[in-house]
């Protein structure tokens, strides 16, 4: 009894090493998908996220990342379009109007627009010579003062990284814009 089981451990390795031997004389063949199954490389849009300045480690900052207001973040963001979306200046920011929540690793990233329920429009997107004008629309709300900066920066970088040279007009006007959170009369 004991020579049998001695005699079929031997056979189960000769034939687990044989089928092991078999498997890497193989590995030079390659399994290729067709081409109509290869999917296209995905595309993105850039929009501007905020990462609170006590949520970052000191020297972790995020990469690419502009320090502003309140000792915050503007952090560039890569946003995956959907679909027949464009990397456009319009799809961006109607990412930036409609998206709640990103994460780049380990930083959680805040969209100020989706946080209060703010709720614009993108009215027209023009230009005139080299300048770029966008006129937005509707009812901005912020959760206090260090959120001023955040929304008027979020909007102004994503524009920027699409145009270097723009306006920005609120319900009509560009002083709407600029004075948006003017509490001085």
């Amino acid at each position: 009894m004991e020579k049998s089981l001695k005699f079929l451990k031997i056979h189960f390795y000769i034939v687990f090493l044989s089928l092991l031997a078999w498997s890497c004389t193989n590995t030079d063949q390659k399994t290729e998908t067709p081409d109509s199954e290869k999917l296209p490389a995905p595309k993105y849009v850039t929009v501007f996220w905020v990462a609170y300045g006590d949520k970052v480690k000191t020297g972790s900052e995020p990469p690419q990342s502009i320090k502003f207001g309140c000792g915050d973040y503007l952090v560039p963001a890569q946003l995956v379009l959907q679909g027949e979306e464009v990397d456009d200046l319009r799809t961006a920011l109607l990412k930036l109007f409609t998206v709640k929540e990103h994460k780049l690793g380990d930083i959680d990233l805040v969209n100020m627009w989706t946080m209060y329920g703010t709720l614009v429009q993108i009215d027209a997107i023009y230009e005139r010579g080299y300048t770029t004008t966008v006129e937005i629309s509707g009812k901005i709300y912020a959760g206090g003062h260090c959120d001023h900066p955040r929304i008027m920066s979020q909007l102004e970088e994503t524009v920027r990284h699409y145009k270097k040279d723009f306006i920005i007009k609120y319900n009509g006007s560009e002083d709407n814009w600029l004075n948006l959170f003017d509490m001085s009369g």
